[in-house]
């Protein structure tokens, strides 16, 4: 099912006989293709902030159905409202309803047992203090409109918690009358929908304000998953997400002034999955409870901390992981548990990791440059894929454009018909550039950078730019001196690597492995005579500039 959940819009009607001005939180939108314009172009034309004492739908000759959990308002009188009143166990209620309130009951044991903070109560509002949901018909919204909340009553505190909150507000619900008309499962898209916007109410508990649009939403769809695992509704989204992540991972539809990316930030659901496979599922609750004081990047990260980890290390890990698509034990963090079905969806509808650019490399120096040979496109959060080829060995360097932004690039190096693998880190050196060394350019079928940037507190959505630098890596010398003016003297012994600054050279040097893989780095500036001793093996020994250019290199081969 193609749905959009879209927030912070206000309406003109909601039912058929409901006529005041309202506003929305969460609405499921499905929709054929061709509609997309018209619809967005709609929502960006009414689109504004939350309203209190939102009114609620009336209905002619209205029932009421008590659940354990919920009071579900309905009528089954002729007209574009009526609920089917078809009752196949004659036992006084429509089937449409008794079905809808088990599947209610339902999700909010699912979210109880993942100790969610349950919506405040609104008193006596539509009957008792319940939560209330209306059963009605959304055409007057939008015919592919599935359902929504609304906010009602900004309460401070939510009475369902011990926590104190001072942004919770009470909401209501409404669900649609008849989903038989959209493609699909009808009882799938029933099911999904009453999972997302009830998750929304629940957010509405917690604090309206510090959560964000896109965390709203990405949590929202994850919930879907989290309570009806399987029913893979929520896989639509991953194709938009794959071949679009050098947007901004926590790009709202605020930011998206022409509606391009709108799909992006429903398919970041999977962030949230893979955050939770990581930890547990109940951590989306205490991120949910740390934004009662602070917005959700802070509360993501002091919640992490209770694992041992980090927002910037979870998206790093992320962004590796979306590329293998494994649940292999071997591939530890970088898996999902159904990484398989994952990567068969995309397979199977067109989709796939989408790549920003080729770097071929046959010898001769190469520059590649974001914003002339890629899409020029990495916003905050966002990561390029780009595919590697080398000839010959390599030294690969990333020049940010920017030299302080939070950008970091990783070569990924693959056999996928094996599903071996291994990850080259690269660390920045002192000029703010990062640098690696790739020798053995036949041992994996598939080499892929990665580069990424982080900047978790930057808001804009102007993208960076970058160089990657490519140059020959001779390893058939024992000595290559590329200036006449380095003073560096490299000294190999049977166990250990000498390195003497004749002349206070500044710069820096780098001893690597011939996997490529960094053995020593450091600074030139006030190393005198220094000597490491590793391991037996064969070792490369560069000496760098202040501008990072290779000045000198050295092969040692150690016995000891």
């Amino acid at each position: 099912m193609k749905k959009l959940y879209i927030m912070f819009i206000s309406l003109i009607a909601i039912f058929n006989s409901y006529g005041q001005n309202t506003n929305i939180v969460g609405v499921a939108e499905k929709y054929l293709m061709h509609d997309k314009d018209l619809l967005l172009s709609k929502y960006k034309s009414i689109e504004r902030p939350f309203e209190a004492n939102s009114y609620r739908p009336v209905f002619d000759e209205e029932r009421l159905f008590t659940s354990k959990y919920f009071v579900f308002h309905y009528t089954t009188k002729y007209g574009l409202d009526s609920v089917s009143n078809v009752d196949a166990d004659f036992n006084g209620l429509p089937d449409y309803v008794e079905d809808m309130a088990m599947i209610f009951d339902s999700i909010y044991n699912t979210f109880v047992r993942n100790k969610f903070t349950l919506p405040p109560s609104d008193g006596v509002i539509g009957g008792d203090s319940l939560y209330d949901v209306y059963i009605g018909n959304l055409d007057a919204i939008g015919t592919t409109v599935c359902g929504f909340v609304l906010p009602e009553d900004n309460i401070g505190d939510n009475n369902m918690s011990k926590e104190i909150e001072t942004d919770a507000w009470t909401s209501f619900m409404c669900m649609r009358n008849d989903y038989s008309k959209f493609a699909g499962d009808k009882d799938i898209v029933m099911k999904v929908t009453s999972a997302h916007e009830f998750m929304h109410a629940i957010q509405l508990g917690y604090a309206k304000t510090n959560m964000s649009l896109w965390f709203k939403e990405m949590t929202a769809v994850w919930a879907e998953d989290l309570v009806f695992p399987g029913l893979d509704d929520n896989l639509y989204y991953l194709k938009d997400l794959f071949f679009n992540f050098d947007i901004a991972l926590n790009l709202s539809v605020l930011q998206d002034a022409n509606g391009k990316y709108y799909e992006h930030w429903y398919g970041t659901w999977l962030f949230a999955k893979y955050i939770t496979e990581h930890t547990s599922d109940t951590i989306i609750n205490n991120i949910y409870k740390r934004t009662i004081t602070y917005t959700e990047i802070k509360g993501i990260d002091d919640a992490l901390a209770l694992y041992g980890s980090s927002f910037k290390e979870m998206q790093n890990n992320f962004y590796i992981a979306n590329v293998l698509l494994t649940n292999s034990a071997q591939a530890e963090p970088y898996t999902y548990e159904r990484g398989k079905v994952y990567y068969n969806y995309l397979k199977a509808n067109q989709g796939g990791l989408g790549l920003d650019g080729v770097i071929n490399f046959k010898g001769i120096d190469l520059s590649y440059y974001s914003n002339v040979d890629g899409n020029g496109r990495l916003m905050r959060m966002g990561a390029d894929y780009i595919s590697f080829k080398a000839s010959k060995s390599v030294h690969i360097v990333l020049k940010p454009e920017t030299k302080n932004t939070d950008m970091e690039l990783v070569l990924l190096k693959i056999n996928f018909s094996s599903g071996e693998f291994a990850l080259q880190e690269i660390e920045k050196n002192t000029d703010g550039y990062y640098s690696t060394f790739l020798d053995s350019v036949s041992n994996y079928s598939s080499y892929i950078i990665i580069v990424k940037r982080f900047d978790k507190n930057y808001y804009s959505t102007a993208s960076l730019q970058y160089e990657i630098y490519s140059s020959e890596y001779p390893l058939s010398i024992s000595e290559n001196v590329l200036d006449n003016n380095c003073n560096v003297e490299i000294n190999c012994y049977d166990n250990c690597i000498n390195m003497v600054n004749k002349s206070e050279d500044k710069g820096s040097f780098i001893i690597s492995n011939l996997q490529g893989s960094v053995v020593i780095r450091a600074d030139l500036k006030g190393m005198d005579n220094k000597s490491y001793n590793l391991p037996r093996g064969m070792y490369i020994i560069n000496v760098f500039n202040v501008n990072n250019e290779c000045v000198k290199r050295k092969k040692a081969l150690l016995l000891e």
